[in-house]
């Protein structure tokens, strides 16, 4: 498993009670056999994913480069 994931979403994985690799980028491909828990990148993925205090952080200073 990637750094990323396990320094963004360790934490709300366990405190949610899911697998990490429902956080996986569902747009991207996987290991044959793994099984993620979001089939798309839809309103409930961009949900789970902003529970991360330090991954918002990081989305939001990413965004002010473009304005």
């Amino acid at each position: 498993m990637s750094s990323f994931y396990h320094f963004h979403f360790d934490k709300i994985a366990e405190a949610l009670n899911v697998p990490l690799v429902n956080f996986y980028n569902p747009d991207r491909k996987t290991k044959p056999g793994l099984k993620t828990g979001q089939k798309s990148f839809n309103k409930s993925y961009i949900r789970l994913i902003l529970k991360s205090d330090s991954f918002r952080e990081v989305s939001k200073n990413y965004q002010k480069k473009f304005m």
